[in-house]
């Protein structure tokens, strides 16, 4: 797996929407991008870093394929539930399908690379990365404003709580903030 260095100019998407369009129901191919979070060593082989992972996929109207599997995508883009209009769960953000640039390491399906930022999600992009410690014992956190998009992850004595919000967000409950920094495009 290839880690790929995103330049702003990679990742501007002037018109997400018109690209969506533009896509024909014929087999094309795409980038499928999916939030892998810090820690998680289900995917990334164990790499132990936020990141997103980059998946060429075929696009066939409204399904994405790659070896093997298969998903759903609604008409924004964002990867569904079979049969439902729901969020397929991503892990913090959803999944969603992205335009597939010329990169070298990325050309057939199924080839993968990792990167440090998201070719498009507008969920991420601007928003402010705050982490706050939580000790061990403390009741599971509640956000005052809800629906912040959120991950823990275990360290010593506790847990971490990465949030991604518009500016830094509030914790109840014993969480002591760490610090903040804002996510720039």
């Amino acid at each position: 797996m290839n880690f790929i260095f995103l330049s702003g100019f990679d990742r501007r998407m002037e018109n997400y929407e018109a690209w969506l369009k533009s896509l024909t129901p014929r087999k094309s191919r795409v980038i499928f991008q999916e939030f892998v979070p810090h820690d998680d060593s289900s995917h990334c082989l164990g790499a132990g870093f936020e990141c997103w992972k980059l998946t060429v996929v075929s696009y066939n109207s409204d399904i994405v394929y790659t070896q093997g599997t298969s998903h759903p995508i609604r008409l924004d883009g964002v990867a569904c539930w079979h049969d439902s209009q729901s969020e397929w769960p991503g892990k913090v953000f959803p999944a969603r399908i992205a335009p597939l640039r010329q990169w070298k390491d990325l050309r057939e399906i199924g080839d993968c690379a990792l990167s440090a930022k998201p070719l498009y999600e507008p969920l991420y992009s601007g928003k402010t990365r705050s982490l706050f410690f939580v000790p061990f014992g403390t009741a599971i956190l509640e956000f005052e404003n809800q629906g912040l998009r959120h991950y823990y992850r275990t360290v010593a004595n506790g847990n971490l709580a990465t949030v991604f919000s518009d500016e830094p967000p509030t914790m109840k409950d014993g969480a002591v903030f760490v610090y903040a920094e804002y996510i720039r495009d």
